[in-house]
């Protein structure tokens, strides 16, 4: 029989299958080996091995590329407290989790918990890498979204303006979907009746490559 060390070194081989057959859009195949992995981490080294919360990110991850999100759930929600156990609650590793988890919770129509996620996460980020993280602003930013969908409109400016102020701080002037946050930003503001405000996020999100507003929103824009 296998012993411990060769055991763990088996599982850590079928990670790195998992993940080729990941990046050559094989998720099926990848899919089995990340969950014979973490299985081999639990008998290697028991339930609460790290690696066996690793290996259940992998596993979720995969299951939302699929839109599977009641197993992707089922995976990660265990993964988050074992991760929280092996390495207390402000880990990085806790943050990877809070994000799959924000991200299943979100695509799930669980906005709020989806919104208490991410920012559990952004405040992980910030204080382990500082707020100019690129995973830290993207989270602010999407936090603001989060924000927006649930009718909170003034704390949605305030993150969104807050996540492209950071950006703007940071080395993403112009990173791919900023075109959207502004179109959003204008959305807000034309809710609001705040014309002129929307007006010039407006034009910001066309500047960078956006389709025109619809025709309700510039009507609105002209009233």
């Amino acid at each position: 029989e296998a012993g411990l060390g060769e055991r763990e070194a088996l599982a850590g081989g079928g990670d790195g299958l998992g993940h080729a057959h990941w990046s050559n859009g094989d998720p099926v195949q990848a899919l089995g080996l990340f969950e014979r992995s973490q299985a081999a981490y639990r008998s290697a080294g028991g339930p609460d091995h790290p690696s066996v919360a690793s290996a259940g990110i992998n596993i979720s991850s995969i299951r939302m590329s699929r839109s599977e999100w009641d197993a992707a759930l089922a995976a990660v929600r265990p993964a988050l407290a074992l991760m929280e156990r092996a390495y207390g609650p402000d880990n990085p590793n806790v943050a990877d989790c809070l994000v799959n988890l924000a991200n299943i919770l979100t695509a799930r129509g669980e906005l709020r918990e989806a919104l208490a996620a991410s920012e559990r996460a952004a405040q992980i980020y910030a204080r382990v890498h500082g707020p100019l993280h690129g995973t830290a602003i993207s989270l602010t930013l999407e936090i603001g979204v989060l924000q927006a969908l649930l009718g909170r409109p003034e704390a949605a400016l305030a993150s969104l303006h807050r996540g492209l102020a950071l950006r703007g701080q940071a080395a993403y002037k112009t990173p791919a979907g900023l075109a959207g946050i502004h179109i959003l930003l204008a959305d807000i503001l034309t809710d609001e009746r705040r014309h002129k405000l929307a007006e010039l996020e407006y034009g910001t999100a066309l500047g960078l490559g956006a389709e025109p507003p619809p025709e309700i929103r510039r009507a609105a824009l002209r009233g």
